[in-house]
């Protein structure tokens, strides 16, 4: 792949979620967009709008000056190169509003000590004993690990 390849939704995105009407447009992103489409990057609105709503939206779009390469789709040299269709949408970046930052990405493996993803108080315990403890009450996406490693090692 030879170009950055960006994947965008519409509603409190590119506009503030008005659904189904369409809200005020993200002019910050927009630019970005249309400076990124100028430096080459395929760009592509990935939205659960369909029928007259994604008409709309296009047509929206298109007004603010920002034009897309593919819409709910891959662009054609990812379909190339992946040999067809993928139900996925492909990208070097997706910018949307439901983006999860509860999570360290890119995820490469777990680190040696979970404690630099998690701030809950039961990892403070201490080296002998860094697992939660059976008591800790915290909503923790790594609680299942903790139980089964100590001191990041597993048992």
């Amino acid at each position: 792949m030879k170009r950055k390849i960006i994947a965008v939704d519409f509603d409190g995105t590119l506009c503030s979620n008005k659904w189904p009407e369409i809200g005020q447009p993200n002019l910050e992103l927009i630019q970005h967009l249309k400076d990124e489409k100028k430096k080459g990057s395929a760009i592509i609105l990935w939205t659960c709008r369909t029928k007259e709503a994604l008409t709309e939206a296009i047509g929206w779009s298109l007004d603010k000056g920002l034009s897309f390469d593919a819409v709910n789709d891959n662009i054609q040299e990812i379909k190339d190169e992946f040999d067809g269709e993928s139900r996925k949408i492909f990208a070097t970046e997706y910018i949307d509003d439901r983006m999860s930052t509860e999570f360290k990405l890119p995820f490469t493996g777990f680190s040696p000590f979970y404690q630099k993803v998690c701030d809950h108080k039961c990892w403070e315990a201490s080296a002998a004993d860094a697992s939660c403890q059976d008591d800790c009450k915290m909503e923790c996406p790594y609680r299942k690990y903790h139980l089964k490693t100590k001191r990041g090692q597993a048992l």
